[in-house]
């Protein structure tokens, strides 16, 4: 696996110049993590060496913020929800730009098919992801 840093333009699908690319040295798969229910879906690159921080960085938002509403990048290796997904997943990284809303929604859509917790966000986008919230502008 080969990870890239970078400025980049993701509404033009543009990769900027510049940047730096890292191996990682482990993957630290949250200790709770739980694949049934999707619980603690996260985990740490160890790199081999030190990233380094640009002022392009992206800050996390704070905890207990309500973001409603508001557009967001996610990425992953996950299903996409294809009628023919890769076994093991995709090799490489896609992003997807989501909107954020109500945990109500998601909550509503899941009822009886997946428990949405408390720690849980809701984004979706039409088509994008394997999410069945459908948004409607």
């Amino acid at each position: 696996m080969l990870l890239r840093s970078g400025l980049r333009r993701p509404e033009l699908r543009l990769r900027l110049a510049g940047g730096a690319e890292y191996s990682p040295q482990r993957v630290l798969v949250h200790e709770a993590f739980d694949e049934t229910e999707l619980r603690h879906d996260l985990a740490l690159l160890v790199l081999e060496k030190p990233a380094v921080a640009r002022n392009a960085v992206v800050c996390l938002p704070h905890e207990g913020g309500r973001h409603e509403g508001r557009m967001a990048l996610v990425s992953g290796w996950g299903s996409d929800g294809s009628p023919q997904p890769q076994v093991g997943g995709p090799p490489q990284l896609r992003e997807a730009s989501v909107r954020t809303l109500e945990r109500s929604r998601c909550v509503e859509a899941y009822l009886g098919l997946l428990d949405i917790s408390d720690e849980q966000f809701c984004a979706a986008a039409d088509g994008v992801d394997t999410c069945q919230v459908r948004v409607r502008s």
